[in-house]
C-alpha cells in the first residue's frame, strides 16, 4: 500500500528568528539542522521511499537534498508544500503580526472561521485548496503502488492541513501534537482509499551537538 510521509523541514536559521519567513530563498538549514536532517534520512533507508516532494522555500529544500542524496531517490518541488503566506507581514518581526496570527489561528481552529487571513496573506480554504488537491493526485497516480513518497513541508502548513488529509488524526491532537524541526509523521493509504496515520514522532531524531 502507498504510505506518505509528512515531514517538518529540519531547524533553520527562520527557526532562531522573531520574523515571518515563508517567501523568497533565505535563512537555510542551521548545523544543527542538517545534523537532523541527515539522521532523519538514516531512519528512512528501510522505508522503500520512491521519491520526495519539497515546499519551495530553502530550508524544506535543503532539507530534501540531505534525504535525496542519502537515499538515492530525486526530488521536486511544489507550492503546494509552501508555508502559509503571511501577506504584509512576510519579512516582519513586528509584535503586531504575532498578535495577528494569534487571531487567526482562533479564528480557524476555534470558530471555524476560514476565510480569516493576515493582511494579504492566505485564508485557510486556500491553503487547503493547493494542499489537499496535490495529496489527492498523489493518492490517484500512486493508489496502486506499494511504495513510499516523503513529503517535506513546515509546521504551519501541517498544523493546519494533516486533520484535513487523516482520518485519525483530529483538530485537537494536532494542536496538542505539533510538530517540531525534523518530525515526520507517517501514513498509510487505507482500503476505503482514505490516508491513515500509522506513526507520530513530534520530535526530530536525537542529536549532540
Amino acid at each position: 500500500m502507498l504510505r506518505l510521509i509528512f515531514v517538518r523541514h529540519a531547524q533553520s536559521e527562520a527557526n532562531l528568528i522573531n520574523g515571518f519567513s515563508n517567501r523568497g530563498w533565505k535563512h537555510p538549514l542551521t548545523e544543527k539542522g542538517r545534523a537532523q536532517a541527515g539522521i532523519l534520512a538514516a531512519h528512512f533507508l528501510a522505508e522503500n521511499v520512491a521519491r520526495i516532494f519539497s515546499s519551495s522555500l530553502m530550508r524544506a529544500v535543503q532539507t530534501s537534498e540531505i534525504l535525496s542524496r542519502v537515499l538515492s531517490v530525486p526530488f521536486d518541488t511544489t507550492d503546494a508544500l509552501r508555508e502559509y503566506d503571511a501577506g504584509d507581514y512576510e519579512g516582519s518581526d513586528a509584535e503586531e503580526g504575532w498578535v495577528l496570527k494569534q487571531e487567526m489561528e482562533a479564528a480557524w481552529y476555534t470558530r471555524q472561521d476560514y476565510s480569516w487571513r493576515m493582511p494579504g496573506g492566505e485564508s485557510f480554504l486556500e491553503i487547503r485548496a493547493r494542499f489537499v488537491s496535490f495529496i489527492n493526485q498523489l493518492i490517484q497516480t500512486n493508489r496502486s503502488d506499494n511504495t513510499t513518497i516523503v513529503l517535506v513541508g513546515h509546521g504551519g502548513l501541517y498544523t493546519a492541513m494533516l486533520p484535513e488529509v487523516l482520518i485519525n488524526v483530529t483538530r485537537p491532537f494536532m494542536l496538542s501534537h505539533p510538530l517540531g524541526n525534523a518530525g515526520y509523521v507517517i501514513s498509510k493509504l487505507q482500503p476505503d482509499g482514505c490516508l491513515a496515520c500509522v506513526s507520530w514522532q513530534a520530535e526530530a531524531p536525537a542529536i549532540n551537538i
